[in-house]
């Protein structure tokens, strides 16, 4: 009877090892799963160069990546990106990242050496609404340059450069009257003053002939016959 007793004893204690094992392993399993899939922060730095053919705008203005296993949100130092830019020479990528996760009213635009990795603030503003209208462009290698908000029949044009991080402001201006001949008006950051005839439609950059030159796309009252005015640029 004694034997017999022991016998079962052991055989529960045995039970019960393999019991609080397996449970604990089972709860073990299930918290590293949900602490893989909770993690969908994907930063930037971790992309390969083919991953950057992927990248496209979600809903609410902030990038993701296409992968084979997911779309997954794209993040800089722990914050969702706006926008990225890569420099004329490529060794450059200028992001524009939200650091206030709160309210989301602050935007921050840094500068990541894609050669060292190293990276720096060079921009911050609580009212990104009024400072930055439009997509952060580079003007060469040393300059960054976007639209600012101005007042009516008017946009604001800043130049940020990238070792200073001064910032110099240009005024861009046009006719908003439909009985006067479309015009478009550039008072550039070192005083030049530039009209020409047609409304404005997108500014842009290039680079030709070893050349850096601000490119503005204007168009006549019907919106077509798109003319290109450039500027060069020698960053003084």
């Amino acid at each position: 009877m004694t034997q017999v007793f022991f016998t079962i004893t052991l055989l529960l204690l045995i039970f019960q090892t393999i019991y609080h094992s397996f449970f604990s392993l089972k709860i073990a399993d299930f918290f590293q799963f949900k602490s893989t899939t909770a993690s969908d922060h994907l930063d930037i730095r971790d992309l390969n160069e083919d991953d950057f053919r992927y990248i496209f705008e979600g809903d609410h203005n902030e990038l993701f990546v296409m992968t084979d296993k997911s779309d997954q949100k794209l993040y800089f130092q722990g914050h969702p990106i706006k926008s990225i830019a890569f420099s004329p020479s490529k060794t450059q990528m200028a992001i524009t990242y939200r650091p206030d996760k709160l309210t989301g009213e602050v935007l921050s635009l840094a500068l990541l050496n894609l050669i060292n990795g190293t990276s720096r603030e060079i921009f911050h503003t609580e009212f990104p609404s009024w400072d930055i209208t439009s997509d952060v462009q580079w003007l060469g290698e040393d300059y960054l340059f976007f639209l600012r908000h101005c007042g009516s029949s008017c946009q604001g044009l800043s130049l940020l450069n990238t070792h200073s991080g001064e910032v110099s402001n240009a005024t861009l201006a046009y006719q908003s009257f439909p009985e006067e001949s479309p015009s478009t008006h550039f008072n550039d950051w070192f005083g030049k003053e530039y009209h020409w005839e047609g409304h404005f439609k997108e500014l842009k950059s290039k680079k030709k002939d070893n050349k850096n030159y601000l490119v503005f796309v204007l168009e006549d009252l019907t919106g077509k016959g798109a003319e290109e005015k450039l500027i060069e640029f020698k960053g003084n």
